[in-house]
């Protein structure tokens, strides 16, 4: 029986496991927006520790997001 699966270039399935990964991080980072803007206004008052951890998470997301990019592009370039 014959294998039915798409064979890719390894470049293409890195490429899309980095827009996968991406696609990711913009869904975190949009979910924290969401709460930081709708949910966490008024807790910010009476707890201020959570606009630093909130901070600190975000600063977490794009700093990841950005080693991932990089790595990305690092193994497309790398792939043949």
């Amino acid at each position: 029986m014959k294998n039915k699966h798409i064979m890719l270039p390894k470049k293409v399935k890195v490429m899309i496991k980095l827009l996968l990964f991406v696609a990711f991080g913009l869904l975190v980072n949009y979910g924290m927006y969401s709460l930081r803007t709708q949910f966490l206004s008024w807790e910010y008052d009476i707890f201020p520790f959570l606009r630093i951890v909130d901070t600190g998470l975000w600063y977490f997301t794009v700093v990841g997001a950005f080693i991932i990019f990089l790595v990305g592009t690092r193994d497309i370039i790398k792939a043949k």
